[in-house]
């Protein structure tokens, strides 16, 4: 047990210089590990839990670019979350693709398909979520509970909107 202002050090020693050291620090307060980690390789870890960890509070991770990767059995990482200069990206490492981005203004960047694999599970768009894109196991829904709700050819060219109620049938 701590009292007011007491701590726990230990430091680790090899004979080397290191600017700061290498500490373990137990205070009231918490826990603080400091390492020069120009001395680990890529394969080193500066903190390795085995087993479940679980953290109560706030996790802040700190870097030029902060990134959690995720590695199963293979010890190959297969997907990483990244703060990449305000865009927060969801990056599939085994295809080097990233699978879904949102930047700072809140534009929303999806690579494949978005699915939503539930029927009569709504796709709600708007500040009211007043369009819905849905299927209900049946039919295939688009309802919009505001105003008119008109379909659109913007393009440079054709301009034609095709309504097929029968496969390729006009």
């Amino acid at each position: 047990e701590f009292g007011s202002g007491q701590r726990l050090a230990l430091t680790i020693d090899d004979g080397n210089s290191y600017p700061d050291g290498k500490n373990l620090v137990l205070t009231q307060n918490g826990v603080k590990i400091t390492a020069d980690d120009s001395d680990f390789t890529d394969s080193d870890e500066l903190l390795e839990v085995e087993g479940n960890a679980k953290i109560d509070g706030d996790l802040t991770i700190s870097s030029t670019v902060p990134t959690i990767t995720f590695t199963d059995t293979d010890n190959n990482p297969d997907f990483t979350i990244k703060n990449d200069n305000g865009n927060l990206r969801f990056r599939d490492e085994t295809n080097s693709s990233t699978r879904l981005k949102i930047n700072s203004d809140g534009h929303v960047d999806v690579l494949g398909n978005l699915q939503i694999p539930v029927d009569s599970t709504k796709l709600q768009i708007g500040a009211s979520q007043d369009l819905e894109l849905y299927h209900d196991a049946t039919n295939s829904v688009i309802a919009n509970t505001t105003g008119s709700t008109y379909i659109k050819g913007l393009g440079t060219s054709g301009n034609t909107i095709i309504l097929e109620p029968k496969n390729n049938e006009n």
